[in-house]
């Protein structure tokens, strides 16, 4: 019989402290609160998502420990609560996320979207915590229809 196939390493993580943000990606699951550091959510989201994680965000304040299966650019820069780990693959940081600029036509448009299907709404006005809306001048009864917020 042929030789045993020696087993694959599981990856490694970097540490990337607090400050630099947290990752963008289409997973962005927040898979626990109250959780006591960054290695525990790394760990929680490392047994639920295994070689799919690529990143966690960890917030001191609350211990809300969020899973990402992507790094495509970086959320809240400078925020001292956020800490980042990410697969040690990762060399360096992707640059802030751009925003999609909003008008008053296109947030409705892009919040209909939004409320519909997230993650299909991302694909074309990524994610609503990037929105610029300084464009936007009326905002009245935009998310009036969500019952569930």
């Amino acid at each position: 019989q042929g030789a045993a196939c020696a087993p694959t390493p599981a990856p490694t993580s970097k540490y990337w402290g607090n400050g630099n943000g947290w990752c963008m990606s289409g997973l962005d699951e927040e898979i626990g609160r109250g959780v006591s550091d960054a290695n525990a959510c790394w760990t929680m989201c490392e047994d639920e998502y295994g070689s799919g994680l690529v990143a966690i965000d960890w917030s001191a304040a609350d211990g809300e420990c969020y899973c990402q299966n992507d790094c495509q650019c970086m959320e809240d820069l400078q925020d001292a609560g956020t800490y980042l780990v990410t697969r040690d693959y990762i060399a360096a940081l992707p640059d802030k996320c751009p925003g999609y600029a909003m008008t008053d036509d296109t947030i409705r448009t892009a919040v209909a979207a939004w409320t519909s299907d997230a993650t299909a709404a991302m694909d074309t006005y990524g994610h609503i915590s990037t929105w610029e809306t300084e464009g936007v001048t009326d905002m009245s009864r935009l998310f009036c229809v969500r019952q569930d917020w």
